[in-house]
């Protein structure tokens, strides 16, 4: 009797069929996400045990548990959150496969202890006086990345929220009553955002330093030329650091948050956006390597 056919199947070419199956229905950015995790988990499979070839004969120790050590064994090691991520997302690959009932799987190759503590981190908004400080180098900038970050502060929104506003992103609700149209983003809906007549007056900032901007530049109907579908443009997250380094008597390194083991976060747009009475969160930078 003749083998079933997805037995002749390799392993890239099994997880790469369920991760297309998948995409039917996730997120672009999770299921490049998912695709990461198999080719880093296959990679060190082939490298390590190149004669395993089905998963029925994959195994907590030696496969699991080496991979695992491989991570934080490498000449840079992966974070805590980024081994995280990939431990639940090979999980999630080995269930779905294992419940479909065509590769017999051993259970429990992944468990809980094997996820590494997180680390808590205490963001710690900027003084009221550092903060004014702030406010008003990006104000003497004045340009689209100095008024890209006071609109975020203004209105409590995301870097990349930011950077997809459209054109068309004030709305008139009533008389005297505007609003910022936030596209679908992270939170998956889109929302508005009341708009008082200094963030008008920004929006209007951004626009005409926009028509400064070279037409090659502008290839979407946005309000900022740049655009990146996954990653945020280093140009925009690393201007607050080159703004502040700027103010005289700043030390930004003494400033910064810590983690509880001492080690200081890196200084992001959200101290400064948290010590606003405009801004209700108080978000802490997340590295991965």
């Amino acid at each position: 009797m003749s083998q079933p056919k997805h037995s002749k199947l390799t392993l890239d070419q099994i997880f790469e069929a369920h991760i297309q199956t998948l995409a039917l229905t996730l997120r672009r950015d999770t299921v490049v996400h998912y695709r990461t995790v198999a080719r880093r988990f296959l990679g060190y499979l082939h490298s390590a045990f190149p004669q395993l070839r089905r998963l029925s004969q994959l195994r907590r120790d030696p496969h699991l548990l080496g991979w695992f050590r491989s991570m934080c064994e490498q000449n840079h090691p992966l974070s805590h959150k980024t081994r995280n991520d990939y431990l639940l997302g090979l999980r999630r690959l080995l269930d779905d496969l294992s419940a479909h009932g065509r590769h017999p799987i051993q259970p429990d190759l992944i468990r809980r202890h094997d996820f590494p503590p997180l680390p808590h981190y205490l963001p710690r908004p900027l003084p009221p006086d550092d903060d004014q400080l702030l406010q008003q180098e990006l104000l003497r900038t004045d340009d689209l990345h100095a008024n890209a970050l006071l609109l975020t502060r203004a209105t409590g929104i995301r870097i990349g929220e930011c950077i997809g506003l459209p054109l068309d992103c004030l709305r008139q609700l009533g008389p005297d009553q505007w609003a910022l149209h936030v596209p679908l983003g992270k939170l998956h809906t889109e929302r508005l955002v009341p708009a008082d007549n200094e963030v008008r007056r920004m929006v209007a900032r951004i626009l005409s330093l926009r028509t400064l901007t070279p037409p090659a530049q502008l290839p979407t109907p946005r309000l900022f030329s740049c655009h990146v579908p996954v990653a945020i443009p280093p140009s925009i997250t690393l201007s607050l650091g080159h703004y502040t380094m700027q103010l005289n008597g700043l030390d930004v390194l003494r400033r910064r948050p810590r983690t509880d083991s001492g080690t200081p976060l890196p200084q992001t747009w959200s101290d400064a956006a948290s010590a606003s009475p405009l801004s209700c969160r108080c978000l802490a930078t997340k590295t991965s390597a």
